[in-house]
């Protein structure tokens, strides 16, 4: 599956019952009697997924550490609203930038990437099979609704759940997740 990236959130309450994890070893322990995981905890709901291999939180964000241990090879850090605002614009741009490019091979006469590009969104909002639309009724007495507007990954359509996300996001209650695994 190889290692994903994500948002979520979890209550600045709930992050109370993480704070006596001091050191790997006593994490591993208190992970080990629970069904949940260090980038899964009680309380954490996934918004988003940004993909495979991105990176996002080097670009100089200020992050906060969810843990007061080393996750090893995991990322669970606490992320600012600038940083949200920063990967909407990421989307925005290569967006842009694959449009501009659309442009230039058709201007160049080579339609066929471009003819390649809407046979695929023909199949894409052809809903036999699958519809990126989340239209489906929301059970919200379930834990963990599934509140994206759109299923599909590509970024001209999943830019409209991250501005969901950005507008109806709950900064005073809740902790903006960035998590790695």
């Amino acid at each position: 599956m190889g290692y994903r990236v994500y948002l979520g959130k979890i209550s600045k309450h709930d992050r109370k019952q993480f704070m006596h994890l001091k050191d790997y070893n006593t994490a591993y322990d208190f992970w080990e009697k629970r069904k949940d995981t260090s980038y899964s905890p009680e309380g954490y709901v996934e918004l988003a997924e940004l993909g495979k291999y991105v990176e996002y939180v080097s670009d100089g964000f200020e992050l906060e550490e969810f843990y007061n241990y080393d996750l090893n090879e995991e990322e669970f850090v606490i992320a600012p609203r600038e940083l949200l605002v920063f990967i909407i614009e990421q989307y925005r741009q290569s967006t842009l930038e694959f449009y501009q490019e659309a442009v230039r091979t058709i201007d160049s006469g080579d339609v066929n990437k471009v003819k390649r590009h809407l046979e695929n969104k023909v199949n894409e909002w052809d809903t036999t099979f699958y519809s990126p639309l989340n239209t489906a009724p929301q059970d919200h007495a379930q834990s963990y609704p599934d509140v994206r507007l759109t299923k599909s990954w590509k970024f001209e359509y999943a830019i409209f759940n991250l501005l969901h996300l950005l507008h109806t996001f709950d900064w005073d209650n809740d902790y903006l997740i960035y998590s790695g695994h």
